[in-house]
């Protein structure tokens, strides 16, 4: 598995973990995304990627904070829910050929109904 591929991943695996959708948000961008290299990702990708970075990093940090920190601690749960899925959608253009199978994702933290359809990632599919 690719370093990019092996990165989205491991921070897919802690987004979908027991924390708070702020708490692991922040945990998966920290600890896997955050000093991913641009250099080597697909075209396409590569603006998807930074227009989540963009969004993440949007806050002015306080003292010794990463700017991710910053902008997550504001965020709402939902906001931060809303985040996971458009990094969801960006994992599942990363692998998108590797399983046939569709997921469907859901949230209903504010009311609304938003859905993030595509691939299952391989490791979610039971045999």
């Amino acid at each position: 598995m690719s370093v990019l591929k092996t990165a989205f991943h491991n921070a897919l695996i802690v987004l979908t973990g027991h924390k708070t959708a702020k708490d692991r948000l922040r945990e998966a961008w920290l600890t896997y995304l955050s000093d991913l290299s641009t250099d080597e990702m697909p075209d396409g990708f590569r603006e998807n990627f930074l227009a989540i970075r963009d969004g993440l990093t949007s806050q002015r940090p306080v003292n010794n904070e990463h700017p991710a920190e910053a902008t997550i601690r504001k965020m709402s749960p939902g906001q931060a829910a809303r985040w996971s899925q458009d990094y969801a959608k960006l994992y599942l253009t990363l692998i998108g050929e590797a399983a046939p199978v569709q997921l469907r994702l859901v949230d209903t933290v504010d009311g609304e109904e938003t859905a993030v359809e595509g691939p299952v990632p391989e490791f979610l599919v039971q045999h």
